[in-house]
């Protein structure tokens, strides 16, 4: 009787694990793809911004080090443009 039950399980667990492993694996690029996706749109839209500001200025941009900052503005990005 319980050699009958012990196959039984050993057969379950056969089919259960390669189904367990490939749902993970499945949803692994899901995972990453929702972990990177935050910081990849971040970085495209600070691209973007820099290329327009360089669009902007004619594709003169200075380091924002020698930018002159009046009351209102703001120099927290790397390249402004002139």
């Amino acid at each position: 009787m319980s050699h009958k039950i012990q196959n039984s399980f050993s057969a379950t667990m056969r089919l259960k694990y390669p189904l367990l492993l490939s749902r993970l694996l499945m949803s692994l690029p899901v995972l990453i793809a929702l972990t990177l996706a935050p910081a990849l749109i971040q970085a495209e839209t600070a691209e973007s911004f820099i290329i327009k500001a360089a669009a902007k200025g004619q594709g003169k941009v200075k380091p924002a080090g020698k930018v002159s900052v009046s009351k209102g503005q703001s120099a927290d990005f790397a390249f402004q443009p002139t």
